[in-house]
């Protein structure tokens, strides 16, 4: 069991990303940094599974076993290649990082929302990690996943493994008053449960239609992600070294940073969206 996503403040933004140009260069600008190789891209595939030891059942009578999270980061990189004797960029996609998990639920998910219409909430997520060995079925499935050349991901279902939806994540990062991160996250959103009987062909996103977009902000502190990465390898039974004491202690002015924060989002956004445009647990 781990737990994930400490997450301070998390709120749904635009639906367009011109909506966000202030704040944009707000957050870029007086003594703000954006972070190195920032736009980061991740993909969150939801995924079904079912046990194929017995070869000789038909594929309804499989068993299922619980829905499994993908979180897939890529590099990417445009390339020049020459075909046919022209210049041309080529998209090259590798995948640097992923995880695999069950049973994630949220055990503190707190809404909340302000005078000024804007939402947000305090999350906190638990989930139990799956092997993430390039020989099992969950590895099986990740290597197959590519970027085309129009830049969007590739997939194909395995026997085991059938893709339900996935969300690409496209995150803007920056320093926020010194030791904050802003993320400012593009989301984009496929329903592709009709293509899961389909194993062993590949299924390019860019010939779906255009997915659901939406942007949202989330606020936190990198000692968080550092205090949290203890619990990834954690065993039944054991405690990390360090405490939620140790995080609270240090958040003398948290509320008063949480307004600051909405002070810059009001005067540099003033489009305020408060539903996104589809359920929250298909991009977070």
């Amino acid at each position: 069991m781990s737990c994930q996503n400490p997450n301070l403040l998390h709120g749904n933004l635009a639906t367009e990303e011109e909506q966000l140009k202030r704040l944009f260069e707000v957050l870029s600008g007086d003594g703000q940094q954006e972070w190195n190789g920032s736009p980061f891209r991740e993909f969150k595939i939801c995924v079904a599974r079912k046990n194929f030891d017995d070869k000789k059942d038909s594929d309804d009578k499989k068993e299922e076993l619980p829905q499994c999270i993908f979180d897939i980061k890529f590099e990417k990189d445009l390339i020049k290649s020459t075909d046919n004797g022209k210049n041309s960029e080529k998209y090259e996609g590798k995948i640097r990082l992923w995880n695999a998990v069950i049973h994630q639920k949220n055990i503190l998910d707190i809404n909340m929302m302000s005078i000024d219409n804007y939402s947000w909430k305090l999350n906190l997520q638990t989930a139990t990690r799956l092997p993430i060995s390039f020989k099992c079925p969950q590895g099986k499935f990740v290597s197959k996943l590519r970027i085309c050349q129009q830049g969007r991901l590739v997939y194909s279902n395995t026997e085991q493994i059938r893709v339900i939806s996935v969300c690409e994540k496209t995150k803007r990062k920056f320093w926020w008053n010194d030791n904050y991160v802003v993320e400012i996250t593009k989301y984009e959103y496929w329903n592709l449960s009709r293509k899961m009987k389909v194993t062993g062909i590949e299924f390019p996103l860019s010939d779906e239609k255009p997915p659901k977009v939406s942007y949202g902000v989330t606020l936190y502190k990198s000692t968080w992600e550092d205090y949290f990465a203890h619990n990834s390898n954690l065993k039944v039974g054991e405690a990390p070294e360090w405490h939620p004491y140790e995080i609270m202690d240090e958040e003398i002015d948290l509320w008063s940073d949480i307004k600051r924060f909405l002070k810059v989002l009001q005067s540099n956004h003033p489009v305020q969206v408060n539903k996104s445009s589809y359920k929250s647990d298909e991009r977070q």
